[in-house]
């Protein structure tokens, strides 16, 4: 007997034909909507999705379901869902988007910090204008919140030079971070 899993997604043809090659026991069901998925859930014995979709019903609905993937970090829209499923499973990608969001992080940094918008108008205009430079090196950089995607980012930015403050609740030390704050502690203190 294969097991049957729900791909809710737009993308869902996208992530079947990468994961089939590497799982032929599994019976992957596709889904782009919510009412296409609702049809398919009695079925599911795993579902892999981002979540805003689902609702409690759809889970309460699903009696064979044992475990949910969210393809995302953050779950705690999920597992409210889940509250009368404890036995369902539920896992994330936490951490998965540490190196995407290190670039993109570095990116705006260097873009509002050496005007990139400015520079990019005024490369279309054919416009020398000279203006002095902003560095990142011996700024601060306040990262609220410090988990999995916090410390590539920290040590991004110290790599500018930057020093790094994170702001978390509790306090712990967090690799890549200068100094920890907790969230409701005021700066001036």
């Amino acid at each position: 007997m294969t097991t049957k899993l729900l791909i809710l997604d737009n993308r869902a043809e996208l992530y079947r034909d990468h994961l089939a090659p590497q799982f032929p026991e599994v019976d992957f069901l596709m889904a782009a909507d919510r009412e296409s998925a609702e049809a398919l859930m009695g079925e599911a014995e795993i579902l892999f999705t981002i979540g805003p979709l689902l609702t409690k019903d759809m889970i309460d609905g699903a009696g064979r379901l044992k475990w949910l993937q969210s393809m995302i970090s953050g779950i705690d829209f999920l597992t409210p869902l889940l509250a009368d499923r404890p036995d369902v499973m539920l896992s994330a990608c936490r951490g998965v988007q540490g190196p995407e969001m290190s670039e993109v992080t570095a990116y705006h940094l260097l873009c509002l910090n050496r005007q990139g918008r400015r520079l990019m108008r005024n490369q279309e205009a054919h416009v020398w204008d000279r203006f002095k430079p902003r560095v990142l090196d011996g700024m601060t950089v306040g990262i609220l919140g410090v988990g999995a995607l916090a410390p590539p980012v920290a040590r991004l930015c110290q790599a500018f030079g930057m020093t790094t403050w994170g702001f978390s609740r509790p306090v712990r030390k967090v690799d890549g971070f200068d100094r920890m704050i907790h969230r409701d502690q005021p700066l001036g203190e």
